[in-house]
Order: C-alpha cells, then structure tokens, then sequence
C-alpha cells in the first residue's frame, strides 16, 4: 500500500481505546501538550505512566514487527514505572511519539484522498461520487473475482440489492489470486504516468469477533492485492425487494 498504513493505524487506535488522553493528540502542539502534563496532579501522571507501561509491554508480547513504528528507547524508558517516568519530562517522548504518529496517519490519509481525487476527476460525474464514497468506507465485505478482462468487486447484498465496482482493460500480475472474499479495509487509487490507474486494496480474510485494532495490528490474514485498469464504473445490481417480500414474508429482523 501506498498511503495506508495498517499498524500505524492500529496503534493510533489501540491508545485511543486505553485513554483518551491518548486521543488526538495531533490536533495540539508539544507546547500545550507539555503544560497540560505540567498542570496535571501526581496521581494522574502516576495513572498515564503505569497504562503507557501496561500497554507497551503488552504490545511487544501480543504482536511483532511493532519496532518499526515503536523506537526501541520507548521500549526501554517505560520498562518500568517509577518516580522519573512520572514528571511531566519523563511522560513527554511518549507523548511526543504519539502525536507524530497521529499526525502522519493524517497525512497519509489526505494525501491518500487526494490522489483518489485526482483519479476520480477523469470520471463522469455519477462514477466520481460512487468511487469516491465507495473508497471512502472500510470494513466492508467484498468479493473480488475476474470477468474477461476486467476485476469486478461486489459488495455484500442489501435489501435493495449490491453494487459492484467494475475495473476495466486490467493488467494483473497474480490472475490465481482471484476471486478474494473478505473485508476490504482499504483502497487506494493512483493515476499512472501513462493515464492508467493503479488499484491497491486491503483486504482482511479473518474478520471476527476482537477488537479491531488488534485485528489491524495482527499479521494473520490481510491481504495486499494491486493491479492496474484503463478505466473503471460502477454497476449497480437491484433486487426486487417488494416481490421477495411478497414471496418470502417479511423476515423478523425487519
């Protein structure tokens, strides 16, 4: 992937869940972030240093390849929790880490929407809003299968029926991938120098029942799939939902 980078967002999420002192941080400058620190009472400094603690160690023994977006001194600096950790200077890295994170998901994620703007320029108006929404959404069950020469990516079926997005004259260097079922958590589209487009997507094949940044920090089951396309469309596929009913009865869930 280009932009998106799985971890980093899995990180910036799993903090946010620990505390929301953790969250949105970027929004601030390591000048506010450091009065506020200064400001706050011993216990709850006390309180941030031993969950900094908890969480990086549970980190390092629950997921590897961490130490690429984690430095190794972090690591080290809150091994343990004790009376230097706790003043506002000992807690600041970590703080400091954690905003520049958030601030490079950021980042990825605008640059990420703009090249898809750029793409999507080039698109009639009604194919510009489906992909631009439709690359905006993650977490969404999809099936990526071939037909001809193009890749058509289905989502799962509503009630008025399921949309596909249809990728044509693609150029694909693993056709045996083909068809991929599971979750796409992300989508990237680049233009190419030559007017093509580069097609990057996310896909999660082990999607259950655990907290989802774990999931985005897991290296089990995600799936980096990319090829390219000459042009692309969206094909809506509608159900006869009131003769289904007719048919079938209303199911209890409705």
């Amino acid at each position: 992937m280009n932009y998106i980078d799985r971890k980093a967002i899995g990180l910036e999420q799993y903090f946010a869940k620990c505390s929301s002192s953790f969250s949105s941080l970027n929004e601030f400058s390591e000048a506010d972030i450091t009065i506020h620190l200064q400001q706050a009472p011993l216990r709850t400094r006390i309180a941030l240093a031993q969950m900094i603690h908890n969480s990086l160690r549970q980190l390092k023994e629950d997921f590897r390849g961490l130490d690429r977006i984690i430095p190794s001194d972090l690591f080290r600096q809150y091994a343990s929790v004790n009376a230097l950790v706790c003043t506002p200077d000992g807690l600041l890295p970590f703080f400091r880490w954690l905003m520049e994170l958030q601030r490079a998901n950021e980042q990825r994620r605008i640059l990420c929407l703009s090249e898809l703007s750029s793409c999507t320029a080039r698109l009639d108006i009604d194919s510009r809003s489906f992909f631009q929404n439709f690359f905006s959404l993650n977490n969404q069950r999809v099936v990526v299968s071939p037909d001809g020469d193009s890749i058509v990516m289905t989502t799962a079926e509503r009630e008025w029926g399921k949309v596909a997005a249809v990728f044509e004259r693609c150029g694909l260097d693993n056709p045996d991938a083909l068809p991929l079922l599971g979750f796409a958590f992300g989508q990237e589209c680049i233009l190419l120098e030559d007017g093509r487009y580069q097609i990057n997507l996310l896909i999660d094949t082990e999607f259950g029942d655990v907290e989802y940044c774990e999931r985005l920090l897991s290296d089990s089951g995600w799936l980096e799939f990319s090829f390219t396309c000459g042009n692309m469309h969206a094909a809506p596929i509608c159900t006869d939902y009131v003769g289904r009913v007719n048919r079938l009865g209303t199911p209890r869930f409705e």
